[in-house]
């Protein structure tokens, strides 16, 4: 049922937000009806701050003061919806509760079960302490110091009303102190001199805030750079800092320091020796017994069982005998060593070798413990369609994908991978027509096949002369088969073959560059059926015909996590692919098609030609709770030219689906506004495809229980194409219409996250339907959602793992 025109929106607004309102109220009663008279709930921490001379300071201060306080409120969700303490209320754990559903069935809940409810799942109340005050002030100060605000004066108040307290931290600040001038070791002699030779990569700069934190990570940098000389001994305690506040008002002068008095801790080390256990087993303590050892490029390479060849994993190891001791090259190796992919653990330890030479020598020892070889994983989707709308073959519609991969992690004693994946996909109709008569179960079957190979190393014809230690690079080949049946519709085959790199320029960018990848579309078996739509929209059949796609790719991805204790960062992938351009070049300049029209063909096949662009924007905000709001933006466009004037069917573009638009089944909404009863029928729903896409996407994830978390979302997005067709109205992309045609749905789910693995549970409703005339497109739920007069509109998925 969908909404009578002339229907006010802002009455549905105002309808929602007054639910939520009273629930909020609903909740607040009662999670303090149980409090005495003396007590009462903290509700909130509040920080105010105050700074003289117009100095703002930036936003993160805030929320890292936030968590200082010893007694924080109790966790809520929906903007302060306190479940968890209303469910600690609520639920008697020496009881046992009957709960019934219906006059003939019920079930009961026994008295663990509602003490786990209780006291695992809920949260007692956190009764406010002014006790505490005194303390969580000292702490407020303290961290204000190490910030660098030697002035400043924190007060304390807290107010109470209806047994809820509110507990202010009012912070009056002068600016910071500021660095004015650092000072590093004249260099005179070789350990001060590794000071002064690195001293541009300081953490300490001129006008910088002064924070106790930034000094210790330049006590760090200079350990390390010191390390990185052969000084193995050396640590942060023998750097230190002497600090004059005098020179004027709030301004810092520093004096870095070397403190030299231990003299064994500035010893340069150089390698001797290196051992390489490569398959080492934690059993083994004494980290001895085995019976053979190689000796290649001045490593010993010991083992009972050769399962790596010595020469490969050379390649990852950058510690060399002879030279000094290197903290950059350990860490590099243990890096490259563990990126691999097929060692459990890589543990790297040095030791002091006693001679009687004078000279200051470690020994290395590389312990590498073997993965397990071969591993399957498994990836399921399911989706369940349930809804009102007038065409029956839109309710009842029942989706499941599943995908089974193996991985070899050791194929040829090289570190190098070969996998193989089998993916399908089965949907089902078990409605019946306007008619009453029973369609067809089975809508469409998709099966596939795909099996590929990698080593860590690039495989060209020529010799990369430079090549960075970070660089990671990856070479991967692989191939491909797709079998595609649409009931009543056609047979779809396609073979791929992709041969491409992968490497990084630095820890959080990646690039992978296919130079070949190419697919061969085949269709066969085409029903009448198909065929009178194929009629019906003319613009669409070059799209469903054979071809031949010789693309090239290039995928730049960006990770904004510094480490995992950023809370807020944002990633990004964006993608080019060009394909054709170099076939038609050669078939114009071969004039083998002079004589014949648009498309010409390659041995009988005709090539696409198009350029593809698309950027995948994602901004991740996480709290001190875990909690997170994760927001995504896709942007994407293809544009064909020259030979072929459409996207073939298999780089277009189609929205819907557990990682997509929630509240739709995929592929079928759009392209555009464009509006009949074949896409709103789901009958078939390959043809709902664009050559343009638009996706926004917005999560709140929150803690349920451990391992157990809650998500609401809310989807929008749609398809056009980026030409006008005759026999599709308002399908092409216009500036002055497409956000009235952005399809909208929103949801909850549940997720049980183990942390290697993701089982999801979203109910998706949608809330704006841009298939149906622009009057009808708002949804609207049926008074009796479960009545005899229909479902209520809804999608439910079942996947593995987050949806981004």
């Amino acid at each position: 049922m969908r909404i009578r025109k002339g229907t006010n929106i802002q009455n549905i607004i105002v309808g929602i937000t007054s639910f939520f309102v009273v629930l909020v109220l609903l909740y607040s009663c009662s999670n303090i009806k149980n409090l005495s008279n003396d007590q009462s709930i903290l509700i909130k921490n509040k920080i105010i701050i105050k700074h003289k001379d117009g100095y703002k300071e930036r936003r993160p201060i805030v929320d890292e003061i936030a968590v200082i306080p010893t007694q924080k409120p109790n966790k809520s969700i929906l903007g302060g919806v306190r479940f968890k303490l209303w469910l600690y209320n609520k639920v008697d754990s020496a009881k046992t509760i009957k709960w019934v559903y219906n006059e003939k069935d019920s079930f009961t809940v026994n008295k663990k079960f509602n003490s786990w409810l209780k006291y695992k799942m809920g949260e007692a109340p956190v009764l406010f302490d002014s006790s505490t005050l005194l303390h969580n002030k000292g702490l407020i100060e303290n961290y204000l110091t190490n910030k660098g605000y030697f002035y400043k004066n924190v007060l304390v108040s807290y107010s109470t009303i209806a047994k809820r307290t509110t507990v202010n931290y009012k912070l009056n600040l002068d600016a910071p102190f500021t660095i004015f001038n650092v000072n590093f070791p004249k260099p005179t002699n070789d350990p001060e001199g590794i000071i002064a030779d690195n001293k541009k990569n300081s953490y300490l700069k001129f006008g910088n805030a002064f924070d106790i934190a930034t000094l210790k990570l330049e006590r760090d940098r200079i350990a390390d750079d010191f390390r990185n000389k052969g000084y193995y001994d050396i640590t942060r305690e023998n750097i230190f800092f002497d600090f004059d506040t005098t020179y004027d008002k709030k301004k810092v002068n520093i004096d870095v320091i070397v403190n030299k008095t231990d003299s064994a801790a500035f010893k340069v080390y150089r390698i001797r020796n290196i051992y390489v256990y490569s398959n080492y087993s934690l059993n083994n303590i004494n980290k001895i017994g085995y019976n053979d050892t190689v000796l290649f490029n001045k490593m010993s390479f010991i083992t009972d069982v050769e399962k790596f060849r010595p020469k490969q994993l050379t390649e990852f190891i950058f510690i060399r005998s002879g030279e000094k001791y290197s903290q950059d090259l350990f860490q590099l190796t243990q890096k490259r060593l563990i990126n691999l992919g097929v060692f459990k653990f890589t543990t790297i330890e040095y030791s002091v070798v006693s001679t009687d030479s004078s000279a200051d020598l470690l020994d290395c020892f590389i312990y590498l413990t073997p993965a397990k070889r071969q591993a399957f994983s498994i990836d399921y989707y399911q989706s369940y369609n349930i809804s009102n709308q007038q065409d029956a073959l839109s309710r009842n519609r029942i989706g499941s994908s599943l995908n089974l991969t193996y991985k070899n992690k050791n194929l040829s004693k090289r570190a190098d991978m070969f996998g193989i994946t089998l993916s399908g996909d089965v949907q089902f109709n078990t409605a019946r027509d306007n008619n009453k008569v029973r369609q067809s179960v089975i809508q469409s079957i998709d099966a596939g096949i795909v099996l590929d190979y990698s080593q860590n190393r690039f495989l060209v014809p020529f010799k990369i002369k430079r090549l960075s230690y970070n660089s990671n690079p990856k070479t991967i080949f692989s191939v491909g088969y797709n079998f595609q049946k649409r009931i009543n519709y056609f047979l779809f085959h396609k073979v791929t073959a992709r041969y491409g790199f992968e490497w990084r320029t630095k820890d959080r960018i990646k690039h992978v560059f296919n130079i070949l990848d190419v697919s061969l579309l085949g269709f066969q078996n085409k029903q009448p059926a198909f065929l009178k739509l194929l009629n019906d929209r003319p613009s669409a059949r070059l799209s469903f015909t054979d071809g031949f796609i010789p693309a090239t790719n290039y995928t730049l991805i960006f990770n904004g996590q510094k480490n995992p204790d950023d809370y807020r960062f944002v990633n990004n992938i964006f993608g080019v692919e060009v394909a054709g351009n170099l076939l038609h070049e050669l078939a114009l300049l071969s004039h083998i098609n002079d004589n014949d029209p648009l498309p010409y063909k390659i041995l009988g096949v005709k090539y696409f030609q198009y350029i593809k662009v698309e950027n995948d924007l994602r901004l991740y905000l996480v709290n001190q709770d875990k909690s997170a709001l994760i927001g995504r933006i896709f942007i994407g466009v293809g544009v064909p030219y020259g030979n072929v004037k459409d996207l073939p069917y298999v780089r277009q573009y189609s929205v819907g689906g557990g990682n997509s638009l929630r509240a739709f089944r995929p592929n079928v909404i759009g392209p555009g506004g464009s509006s009949d009863s074949f896409s709103r029928s789901n009958a078939f729903t390959s043809l709902q495809l664009g050559d343009m896409k638009l996706e926004l996407n917005l999560e709140y994830r929150f803690n349920l229980y451990r391992w157990f978390k809650g998500a609401i979302f809310a989807d929008a997005g749609n398809v056009w194409n980026v030409r006008k067709k005759p026999e599709l109205k308002n399908a092409e992309f216009n500036i002055n219409r497409f956000y009235k045609e952005i399809a909208i749905g929103v949801g909850a789910g549940i997720r049980a996250d183990f942390e290697f693995f993701v089982i999801r549970f979203d109910l998706g409703f949608p809330l704006y339907d841009p298939r149906y005339p622009v009057n009808e497109r708002l949804v609207q739920f049926s008074k009796k959602p479960f009545g005899t007069k229909g479902y209520f509109p809804a999608n439910f998925n079942l996947g593995i793992g987050y949806p981004f």
